[in-house]
């Protein structure tokens, strides 16, 4: 009998081993989280934190069992197991019954991975233990325990070159020491370093810096190749590039050369040694160049404005340029345009050569009113004048004068309104004819809800009783008492007729060709 009991004794313990022998604990779908960017993990691949001192470490954790077993309460143990066995717990300790009528329990977890949890030889890796905390059977078995899958944990060796200084001048002969930065341990790595054309080594090329002095204008790539712990890694290369050239140098002379004269001499100031200076202009038909060095001729070709124009090359190639604005013509040329809306008139000064207004080297210009009707004033610097007055049918006589290096020149401006607002719906406008021979004006009304009959009526009554002809330049170049002028002796032109009549005062411009 007791032999009987023996042998059923044992059959049930193998049993019970057979069937806790099919749980299984299953790490899965690992991942490390880096700065928001994923990265799933597979066995041995090395962790790539790179720069950053932590992760978050994701996963998927299922315990599998047959669905006829009970095994009990059991607690979760989840962390890192060290190289030299030890183990840090990364989730706080759980407890589960696992009876029948299930196949298990399945969790996702996660938690914070830190550089110092991880060396770079291996021997890490992320483990759960399931342990067992009491017996379901009669009479009681012994308390087991679960292991899961290792998932290999392990740092990858990061190497940083840098050079100080990261650039240099075009013609230092300073020394350049690079570095390479690692976040492996130095006993673990060693260094092969090379380098490009332009370097003279000054000390080894082995070691984690590395000393050079520059002794030609173009510099190769410096490369270090590190060994960790015998593996060989990626090769690293810098480049240090010649800063930008920029210089100080000015071109010294006139801005403006005046008539007669044909030529005038430049130079450049504040050129350094083993620097050369190619001239040049920028419009050929305006003026040429004749010269070398630091110093240049202008020859005048014909009038107008030209840039005068220095590039200046080291001896690394790199080239930097100084323009300089030169006009040929003499004392300002201009005339004026006017914009008006009614009580009030713009002027701005424009040229009447090839040269623009703002090219003509003017260091000075005033604006003197000489004349006004009904209450007219004006003024105005530098380039732009104005006209104005709290009454409509006004005007200015301004005298504008502007000087450059070469002398000074002036102009009478006449500066008048726009015709002022028509009554209600009514609108007048002088209308101009030129046949070659005369200009005739008649003033226009035009109403808009008025008879034919009453527009004739109110178009004879507006009576032109004189005409004053003015250029451009505000000058007075005739006048007639009737509504009819002789144009025939009139330049080519654009020319302001004002036209007074017994309703007002009229302007507008004709084109005399």
């Amino acid at each position: 009998m007791k032999t009987i009991i023996k042998i059923l004794c044992i059959t049930l313990l193998l049993t019970v081993k057979l069937c806790f022998s099919q749980v299984n604990v299953a790490i899965s779908q690992v991942q490390l989280v880096v700065q928001s960017n994923g990265q799933t993990i597979t066995s041995g691949v090395p962790i790539q934190l790179g720069t950053n001192t932590t992760g978050k470490l994701k996963f998927r954790l299922d315990l599998i069992k047959p669905d006829y077993l009970t095994i009990g309460s059991v607690r979760y143990s989840i962390g890192i197991y060290s190289s030299s066995g030890g183990f840090i717990l990364k989730v706080p300790q759980e407890e589960f019954y696992l009876g029948d009528g299930n196949t298990g329990t399945t969790g996702n977890y996660e938690f914070d991975l830190y550089d110092t949890d991880l060396d770079f030889t291996g021997g890490c890796y992320l483990g759960v233990n399931v342990q067992q905390l009491d017996s379901p059977n009669d009479p009681p078995t012994s308390l087991l325990s679960w292991d899961s899958n290792q998932v290999s944990l392990k740092k990858t060796p990061t190497y940083y070159l840098i050079a100080n200084p990261s650039s240099i001048s075009c013609g230092t002969t300073a020394p350049v020491t690079f570095t390479i930065n690692s976040n492996a341990p130095s006993n673990y790595s060693n260094y092969q370093w090379s380098y490009g054309s332009g370097w003279t080594l000054s000390g080894t090329t082995t070691g984690t810096t590395l000393t050079l002095t520059p002794s030609a204008s173009i510099l190769g790539q410096v490369y270090v190749t590190p060994t960790f712990n015998g593996q060989i890694q990626p090769k690293n290369s810098i480049t240090v590039p010649v800063q930008p050239f920029t210089t100080t140098a000015t071109i010294s002379g006139s801005d403006s050369i005046c008539s007669p004269g044909t030529s005038a001499n430049y130079s450049l100031s504040i050129v350094s040694a083993g620097q050369s200076i190619n001239w040049s202009s920028s419009n050929t038909a305006i003026a040429t160049v004749n010269g070398y060095g630091n110093s240049v001729t202008v020859n005048r070709q014909s009038n107008g404005t030209f840039n005068l124009i220095a590039t200046i090359s080291n001896s690394c190639g790199q080239t930097v340029t100084v323009q300089k604005a030169i006009r040929f013509g003499g004392v300002p040329n201009f005339t004026y345009t006017l914009s008006s809306n009614n009580n009030y008139a713009s002027v701005h000064l424009v040229s009447t050569d090839e040269t623009p207004i703002e090219l003509q080297g003017i260091t000075s210009t005033t604006w003197t009113q000489i004349a006004s009707t009904n209450g007219g004033s004006g003024g105005g610097s530098g380039l732009n004048g104005h006209g104005e007055s709290d009454n409509y049918n006004w005007s200015v006589t301004l005298l504008i004068t502007a000087s450059n290096s070469c002398g000074t020149s002036s102009i009478n401006a006449f500066v008048t309104c726009a015709p002022p607002p028509p009554p209600c719906d009514e609108s007048a406008s002088l209308n101009l004819v030129n046949d070659h021979q005369s200009i005739v004006a008649k003033i226009i009304i035009q109403p808009c809800n008025d008879s034919q009959e009453l527009i004739t009526k109110k178009n004879d009554n507006n009576t032109i009783t004189s005409l004053e002809i003015y250029d451009l330049r505000g000058v007075k170049v005739g006048t007639s008492n009737t509504n009819s002028f002789d144009s025939s002796s009139l330049n080519k032109g654009i020319y302001i007729v004002k036209a007074n009549s017994n309703k007002g005062v009229y302007t507008n411009k004709i084109n005399i060709d």
